[in-house]
């Protein structure tokens, strides 16, 4: 509350505070996600994120980014994240009582896979996908 209290007071009077949350039970089980990146003058990179335990008590969960260069060289853990996973219904509520005037809820548009399009619209309710990101903006103004 004292964070999102100072973002408020900083922000201009019809400013807005734009938050990005992932959720679902996808994003909290333990795994594995391998992606291909093409770089420019350095060739093809493996880059792999991987999802460790989730604590629902503690409601944290810890990433690592892992990354293997062309030359077969891996990066084990060249970034790390220990992340306390927020609710949106709990964002929300915890903006609101630092003094934003409303909040929005902008979800991603998935495809028929169910695949995120990096595309967002306003929604107030949304089924239950396996795995989501979202934006919970706060507007003050």
């Amino acid at each position: 509350l004292k964070y999102f209290k100072a973002a408020h007071a900083s922000l201009e009077k019809k400013g807005t505070l734009f938050l990005e949350v992932a959720g679902g039970e996808g994003f909290l089980e333990p795994g594995v996600e391998e992606h291909r990146i093409k770089i420019p003058k350095l060739g093809d990179v493996k880059q792999i994120w991987e999802s460790h335990q989730y604590d629902p008590i503690t409601q944290v969960n810890d990433y690592s980014i892992h990354f293997q260069l062309p030359s077969g060289e891996w990066m084990n853990d060249a970034f790390r994240y220990h992340w306390r996973i927020w609710g949106i219904r709990d964002l929300r509520e915890i903006l609101l009582d630092a003094g934003f005037r409303h909040t929005v809820v902008l979800w991603e548009k998935t495809d028929r896979d169910g695949k995120g399009i990096g595309q967002y619209e306003v929604l107030e309710e949304s089924d239950r996908p396996d795995s989501w990101v979202a934006y919970v903006v706060g507007v003050k103004g």
